[in-house]
């Protein structure tokens, strides 16, 4: 949510949209020079660069089913694909793509300016400000990155998506309750 409500261009690398996750590679199996030239220093880019997970099937659809990928495939794969994801109401990848559609919708959300930033705890908190000829309007951006919930204040508005896929609609004012780990986007009164 951070990302895709920020000014700018967003750059995602393939998989966040499903939530993948580095995964280990064990000496034998890696491929980047970085690592192969300066083993165990944990400058190569394997990790990250494991097989898209695209179906629930051999080799996650990522290659033929009798062939060997060339770094091991993500232990979560038959849960979390693309393909499982796509059916998923509230799938990372449903995240995703209301983000990018809200994203699109609303020129404040990617020309906007931001305003009254600041932390209070372990909540990051932004107004994202429309655009003075724009067709859009004000939206707060509420971020528990803690892990315990945590209570804050919020501007008069509506809840147009969470980061868990629920409460949308809900008008809120004043203390608002947010889950760890959850956002917040809220469109202002």
């Amino acid at each position: 949510m951070l990302l895709l409500t920020l000014r700018g261009t967003p750059t995602m690398y393939y998989g966040d949209e499903l939530g993948m996750e580095d995964v280990p590679i064990a000496p034998a199996q890696v491929k980047d020079p970085a690592e192969k030239n300066e083993p165990g220093k944990g400058r190569g880019r394997d990790p990250e660069r494991a097989p898209m997970l695209w179906v629930k099937g051999p080799n996650a659809g990522f290659t033929a089913p009798d062939a060997t990928p060339w770094l091991p495939i993500e232990n979560d794969w038959r849960t979390k694909n693309a393909a499982v994801q796509r059916s998923d109401p509230k799938s990372m990848l449903t995240l995703y793509r209301k983000l990018l559609a809200l994203r699109r919708q609303h020129d404040t959300l990617h020309a906007g300016a931001i305003a009254d930033v600041s932390a209070e705890g372990e909540v990051l908190r932004y107004r994202r400000v429309a655009l003075p000829d724009g067709e859009s309007t004000d939206f707060q951006v509420l971020l528990n990155l803690g892990t315990e919930i945590a209570t804050t204040r919020c501007a008069p508005g509506v809840v147009v998506l969470t980061t868990l896929l629920d409460g949308a609609g809900a008008h809120v004012d004043g203390e608002v309750t947010i889950e760890a780990g959850e956002g917040l986007l809220i469109a202002l009164d």
